[in-house]
């Protein structure tokens, strides 16, 4: 029989953690510029100043297509993938014109102000002490230009996409309860990429250190971590944002789409899309879209990735196209971690299978071209995967 004195401790112990991850949350809102909640869920505020309250209302056409998505989850991997599909229908469509721009995000609604604020605070780094002084006098007085920090991407694109001819392809990484209510009516088509949600969590945490508007984010990864469980990173919970949108399964104008199958068979999720968009497309016209869509084509496509897009971007830290793979959560989370994100995933989902592969068992790793497509290699010796924490095994990546 437990005694007092022994139960006493334990709620102490709880008690203490608790207020340690509450620390480290807090310590990640402050880390965020203008870290702001709306509906109940966070977001960077200086990348959405005002601008979701509009999305609502935004009128929606029956040939517009949306491509939806939790960060990290695959969303610009589609993108390049419907632009290709829709390549002879768009005029405004061009090899020259970045991806950003032939795809907007909705939401985005850029204070220029604040980014190149913090984009001078991350320059002078550094200078320790100093760094206040140099940012503001280097802002001030023009020693670093603004261009450093800006980029011909749409800062409004809510307000171009009404002007914008037929068929518009958008972006957005809300939940479906905040879609402009013609799309939540199904009047358009609507594309759902679902990605795990342990490599979700590493992927995103690695896109924090990279931009201004999440502050160039220096926190530890534990901090990061217990911030995404507690559903306080910006854009909100993981979990509550795919069964959100996973209760709309059975919509007929939304297709579901997993980054694990696209790893797995890049050619018929390909086709899936297709037929989804009633694109009138031959093998051939799948086979060069699925080519032009491999993680290296795309890697070394300055139109399909924000490296090198502009200086404010810090790819010294990490890549924008880092690794497209399957089970990289092994390589950095414990075996507690590990067990806290499965606990907390089988109570979210206990009434739902969104059925979410964490790693594939699919022998030899190498690009999606040559696993699709060159099948009958099988020679080639498998790229074993290991870590300190978890077996070998064999999965399925595209490098």
């Amino acid at each position: 029989m437990t005694t007092e004195r022994e139960v006493r401790p334990r709620k102490c112990k709880k008690r203490a953690e608790d207020q340690y991850v509450e620390e480290m949350i807090r310590s990640y809102q402050a880390s965020i510029p203008s870290y702001v909640i709306y509906d109940g869920i966070p977001f960077p505020g200086s990348l959405l100043t005002k601008r979701i309250a509009d999305i609502k209302n935004f009128r929606i056409r029956s040939d517009d297509v949306i491509i939806c998505g939790y960060p990290r989850s695959g969303n610009h991997w589609m993108k390049e993938i419907v632009t290709l599909l829709y390549a002879d229908d768009v005029i405004t469509m061009k090899e020259t014109q970045h991806i950003s721009e032939r795809i907007p995000l909705l939401e985005l609604s850029v204070d220029m102000n604040q980014c190149i604020q913090t984009y001078m605070d991350n320059y002078f780094r550094s200078c320790g002490p100093f760094r206040p002084l140099l940012s503001k006098m280097a802002t001030k007085f023009g020693i670093i230009s603004h261009v450093k920090a800006s980029s011909d991407t749409l800062v409004d694109p809510l307000a171009e996409l009404e002007h914008r001819s037929s068929p518009r392809l958008m972006h957005t990484h809300l939940t479906h309860r905040m879609l402009p209510e013609g799309a939540k009516q199904g009047r358009c088509k609507i594309i759902y990429l679902i990605r795990n949600g342990k490599d979700v969590a590493v992927s995103f945490y690695e896109m924090h250190k990279m931009y201004p508007p999440f502050g160039y984010y220096s926190g530890e990864w534990k901090q990061f971590f217990h911030t995404y469980l507690s559903g306080k990173v910006c854009y909100g919970s993981w979990f509550n944002h795919v069964k959100d949108w996973y209760s709309h399964r059975e919509t007929t104008n939304v297709l579901f789409v997993k980054y694990e199958d696209m790893i797995e068979d890049l050619y018929r999720e390909v086709m899936r899309v297709a037929q989804f968009l009633s694109k009138d497309v031959t093998a051939d016209n799948i086979r060069d879209v699925a080519d032009k869509c491999t993680f290296k084509r795309m890697q070394e496509n300055p139109m399909a990735t924000y490296d090198g897009l502009h200086e404010s971007i810090d790819t010294k830290k990490t890549s924008f196209l880092r690794r497209g793979k399957v089970g990289d959560w092994k390589s950095r989370l414990t075996v507690e971690q590990n067990e806290m994100f499965d606990d907390l995933f089988t109570k979210v989902f206990r009434d739902t299978d969104p059925q979410i592969r964490f790693q594939l068992n699919v022998t030899g790793q190498g690009s999606i071209y040559r696993y699709v497509f060159l099948r009958q290699d099988k020679d080639r010796l498998p790229d074993v995967y290991s870590d300190r924490f978890y077996p070998l095994y064999e999965g399925a990546s595209v490098v």
